[in-house]
């Protein structure tokens, strides 16, 4: 019988084991300024294919998301989507 429930136990550990989403960046220890409906400030950011998976708290991107290349932002700011594509010629 404890045999039994021995091997029941490492069986439930091992299926129990939660495989986060795939990601190719996360950024992390950041703060992330969003334009959603409440100007919300973000500590990390997953994203894939150059597209925004999620923004949200640091601990719950980085245990959410398996990602081979993670940035540390040392909390310097980010603007998501900014892009300023603008020239003085003349100036």
């Amino acid at each position: 019988m404890k045999k039994n429930s021995f091997i029941i136990v490492i069986a439930l550990i091992f299926t129990s084991c939660y495989q986060g989403e795939e990601a190719d960046l996360i950024i992390h220890n950041a703060k992330i300024y969003s334009c959603d409906a409440g100007f919300n400030v973000y500590e990390a950011m997953a994203i894939k294919d150059g597209i925004i998976l999620q923004m949200g708290p640091e601990r719950e991107i980085l245990n959410g998301y398996d990602c081979d290349e993670l940035i540390d932002a040392q909390l310097q700011p980010i603007y998501p989507g900014f892009y300023d594509a603008h020239c003085h010629f003349l100036s």
